[in-house]
Order: C-alpha cells, then sequence, then structure tokens
C-alpha cells in the first residue's frame, strides 16, 4: 500500500506537467492571425493586411450572406499583393468581433456599382448590412431604376414580401447618397465602415452616411467585402474592435500576445 505522502509528492509533480501542456497547446493572437497585429489594448485588436503575403488569404474566406446566382469565374485569391474579389461573391474575414467594429480599407475599382464591405452575423442569418458603392441590385428588387446611390443598408427576414421567392431577402435602406465624387472603374478609392454605438456607418472618400441598425441587432460580427456581377482588388485593411471571448473559446486561442508588438 502507498504512502500518502508519497502520493501528495506524486500528485505535484505531475499536476504542473498538465498544465504546462495545456498552455502549450494554446496560441496566442499573433501566432492564430496572418495579418499583422498592429495594437492591442484593453482587449480591443487591430488587425492589417496588406497582402504582401498570399498566407494573409488564410484569414479569409469566400462567402456571400443573400443568395445570387453563381459565374463561373467567380472567386477570391490574394493576387499581386491584393485580396481579389470578383463574380457574385464576397470575402468575410474568419474573427467574430463584439459590440462593434471599424474597417478601413484601399479599393480598386473594378466595377461602377454594385461593390462594397459587409457585416454579417455570427449566426449567418440574414441580419446583416453591407455598405455598398453605387448601389443598384437591391434598388431593382425596390423598384427603383433611377442613378444608383451609396447606400448603407440592413437586411432581415422581417422584412420579407410576399409574392418573391427564396432569392429575395428583406431589406431597409439605412442611408443612402448620390455620389459627390465620379465613380471610374479602374480608380483605387478609400472605403470605411463599421458599426459603432448602435449606428451603422460607411465613409467613401471623405463622403459619410450613418443610421440606426435597424432589425434584429448586430452583436457578434464579422467584416468582410463583397460584389454583384462585378471585381475589387482591396488593400490596406484594417480591422479595430473587440474579439469575442467565445469565439476565442472555442478555437483555443488566447487574447494575448508571444511577442511585444514592434514599431515600424
Amino acid at each position: 500500500m502507498s504512502h500518502p505522502r508519497f502520493l501528495s509528492v506524486l500528485l505535484l509533480l505531475v499536476l504542473p506537467l498538465g498544465v504546462a501542456s495545456a498552455e502549450e497547446n494554446v496560441k496566442h493572437l499573433d501566432e492564430f492571425f496572418r495579418g499583422k497585429i498592429t495594437k492591442l489594448k484593453r482587449g480591443v485588436v487591430t488587425l492589417h493586411y496588406d497582402f504582401s503575403d498570399e498566407k494573409q488569404g488564410e484569414d479569409w474566406y469566400e462567402s456571400l450572406p443573400f443568395p445570387i446566382k453563381r459565374l463561373d469565374d467567380q472567386g477570391m485569391a490574394v493576387e499581386n499583393g491584393k485580396l481579389e474579389i470578383h463574380g457574385n461573391t464576397g470575402a468575410s474575414h474568419v474573427a467574430l468581433f463584439k459590440g462593434g467594429i471599424e474597417v478601413k480599407s484601399r479599393v480598386k475599382l473594378g466595377a461602377k456599382e454594385d461593390i462594397g464591405g459587409m457585416i454579417t452575423p455570427q449566426s449567418d442569418s440574414h441580419d446583416f448590412a453591407t455598405f455598398t458603392i453605387v448601389e443598384r441590385y437591391f434598388h431593382r428588387w425596390d423598384n427603383q431604376r433611377g442613378p444608383g446611390q451609396h447606400t448603407v443598408m440592413k437586411y432581415g427576414d422581417q422584412w420579407r414580401e410576399k409574392g418573391f421567392g427564396d432569392s429575395f431577402v428583406g431589406f431597409r435602406y439605412v442611408a443612402r447618397q448620390p455620389p459627390k465624387e465620379p465613380v471610374i472603374e479602374g480608380r483605387t478609392v478609400d472605403l470605411a465602415y463599421g458599426l459603432k454605438r448602435g449606428k451603422l456607418w460607411m465613409e467613401i472618400e471623405g463622403q459619410k452616411l450613418s443610421g440606426k441598425d435597424m432589425g434584429v441587432k448586430l452583436k457578434v460580427m464579422r467584416a468582410g467585402f463583397y460584389t454583384v456581377k462585378g471585381k475589387i482588388r482591396v488593400d490596406d485593411v484594417t480591422i479595430e474592435g473587440k474579439l469575442d471571448p467565445a469565439w476565442l473559446a472555442d478555437i483555443g486561442v488566447s487574447p494575448t500576445l508571444s511577442a511585444p508588438i514592434e514599431d515600424d
């Protein structure tokens, strides 16, 4: 029969090894993300993507929150130092943020309409938002065929209308304005968007739009970009917000860094 004192010593030797092993299996933020972390303060992280390394594309995946017919050659990929998205599709970031988000980017326009940013919920439901340069696709659903407008829109099944098929997603206009500057294919523009204190907002070349987060509120969300029958090349993307603790726990990532942030 083993002596109780011997068992106590054995437990003291074994337990720390188990704890250390568990800690070794947990990744830090800078070990998980392929983008560069430029700031981490009080749980708010700032991620930057210049797409100089194709591996940065691993933090993004192809998705679109509303149903639309696929085009034969559509897709997303990191090419020549930019995230290229073309066809009827989008690119979503892998991270989930809680409470709000801010996205800044440089976008080369491969079309003159129906291109922009999006925020999609954790549930992948229809309660998402878009921030569109010259929105026409959903305006046509709404029988509005005039000049396109920069538009912030919120979607939800509660706004579905009778008589439409499954391809229709209900929506409301949050804010819209005619472009103050010409939208020229091939030009590169500054596009920013996000959710802050219950307001959805976008800014393109200094032109600002904002309005209330209607319907089912966005609480846990991911950032993305999309296009309808067009193409965009995205660069210098900065995403800032508080990472969702539940998401981090689920994927086994610690809200910490393995090394201090290096100044440029």
